[in-house]
C-alpha cells in the first residue's frame, strides 16, 4: 500500500549547458559520461573550424544515438531524474 508518493529531489535549480568541440576518438563519450553525473543538462557538440572529426550524415546520427544512451546510463548510475540531452552539432 502506497500512503505517499515523494518527488525525487536530485536535480539542482540550475541548468548547465555544455558547447563541446568534436574531439578525437571516444574522448566525447567520457565528457558526456562524466558530465551527466555532475548535473549537466545538455550537451551541444560544436563543429569548430580547427576540429579534425567530422560528423555527416549517417555517421552523424550513429554518433548522437550512442551519445544519448551513454548519457540515459550514466543519469541512471549517477541518480539523476532527467536524462541530459544532446542538440545537433553546430557548424561555425
Amino acid at each position: 500500500m502506497i500512503i505517499e508518493e515523494v518527488k525525487g529531489e536530485a536535480e539542482g535549480n540550475v541548468e548547465l549547458h555544455i558547447y563541446q568541440g568534436l574531439p578525437k576518438a571516444d574522448k566525447m563519450e567520457l565528457i558526456l559520461q562524466k558530465g551527466t553525473e555532475l548535473g549537466v543538462t545538455r550537451f551541444i557538440p560544436v563543429a569548430l573550424k580547427r576540429c579534425i572529426v567530422k560528423l555527416d550524415g549517417k555517421d552523424a546520427v550513429k554518433k548522437i544515438d550512442r551519445w544519448q544512451k551513454i548519457t540515459e546510463v550514466a543519469s541512471k548510475q549517477s541518480g539523476r531524474d532527467i536524462d541530459a540531452g544532446q542538440d545537433q552539432a553546430l557548424c561555425p
